[in-house]
């Protein structure tokens, strides 16, 4: 029986893989951080994290980040529902208005429905009274003409 030799290891080529806190990236993604700020941290290129996400995760990095971004939203939700259930009035405003669909009018009135009807007659009581001081000028006039 002939026994092949061990080909030697070839030398590894470039520089040693930086070591990743993949804790720390989880959190970042369900954190909503975007992939650049994440290779920025991590000072490493964007197409690098990828490939150590495959080779971590065995997923894509954009299903592996859209998976986890989910899980961070849910988190959001559950503190959110919490507070409101605890009475935390903002809270429970703003789980209203999104998983109720509530909302404050669009339009809010500032002026009081009979608003032009208060004006109309504002403008008919300041014509009466021009009338009047008129009518009294008038009369007068008249009297000290004789």
């Amino acid at each position: 029986m002939i026994k092949k030799k061990k080909e030697p290891e070839k030398p590894k080529v470039g520089r040693p893989e930086k070591p990743i806190d993949w804790k720390r990236i989880e959190d970042f993604l369900r954190a909503g951080v975007n992939q650049k700020r994440i290779c920025g941290f991590l000072g490493m290129d964007d197409d690098t994290l990828r490939k150590r996400v495959l080779a971590k995760y065995g997923e894509e990095y954009s299903s592996f980040s859209m998976r986890l971004y989910s899980e961070g939203e849910s988190l959001i939700e559950q503190v959110q529902h919490e507070k409101a259930m605890e009475g935390n009035p903002t809270m429970l405003q703003w789980v209203g208005k999104v998983r109720l669909g509530q909302r404050e009018p669009e339009n809010t009135q500032s002026l009081a429905p009979n608003q032009q009807g208060i004006y109309e007659r504002h403008e008919n009581m300041r014509l009466q009274y021009e009338n009047e001081v008129l009518r009294l000028k008038l009369e007068e006039y008249e009297k000290n003409k004789t």
